[in-house]
């Protein structure tokens, strides 16, 4: 297993989700917690399960994309290098992503 380091603007993206989650189900916010670091795990033992992502900022170059488990919108991005994992950012589907990444 490969260790995950996640960034402070994922874990603000996280924070930021989990808010608005709760507003409607604090039970939802916290499953999508608990479904974020499943989804971690995974990558961590598995950490090319996710495809690429495609994008012509050569910055990003190697950065994968891989849904948060049972909530298929949510959008986990990470780097995988020689010693770790970086989770860089998690985005909704409905958000303009490679606007984000300019």
């Amino acid at each position: 297993m490969i260790p995950i380091v996640v960034l402070p603007q994922a874990d603000l993206d996280i924070d930021t989700f989990f808010f608005y989650i709760a507003e409607d189900d604090l039970t939802a916010a916290d499953q999508f917690l608990d479904r974020v670091e499943e989804t971690q795990n995974l990558i961590a033992n598995f950490p090319k399960i996710a495809p690429l992502f495609i994008t012509d900022n050569s910055k990003l170059s190697g950065m994968r994309w891989f849904p948060v488990k049972d909530f298929p919108k949510h959008l986990l991005f990470y780097i995988e290098d020689e010693v770790q994992i970086l989770v860089v950012r998690v985005f909704h589907k409905a958000q303009d992503i490679s606007k984000v990444f300019e």
